[in-house]
């Protein structure tokens, strides 16, 4: 997640669209997923306005609640 991050700051990215690592086929619990983002996210080296826009595509196809809780965890969230 780090790792994704610097590269889009370092590459001068203004807009991000993220996604639900893992939380689709290889059922991580999109609980657990959404929380490490918000905390990576939070962290002072990139609360510095590195970003205009972040979004997060979460595929739901068979309404499994993955984009509410992203949306519960993450929405509303200031970078």
């Amino acid at each position: 997640m780090r790792l994704c991050l610097r590269m889009a700051a370092s590459r001068g990215h203004g807009l991000l669209v993220l996604g639900a690592l893992g939380c689709g086929a290889f059922h991580n619990p999109p609980g657990e997923v959404a929380q490490c983002w918000r905390e990576v996210l939070d962290e002072a080296e990139f609360s510095g306005g590195w970003w205009t826009e972040v979004w997060f595509a979460v595929y739901d196809r068979k309404n499994e609640g993955n984009f509410e809780v992203f949306d519960e965890v993450l929405g509303g969230l200031q970078v």
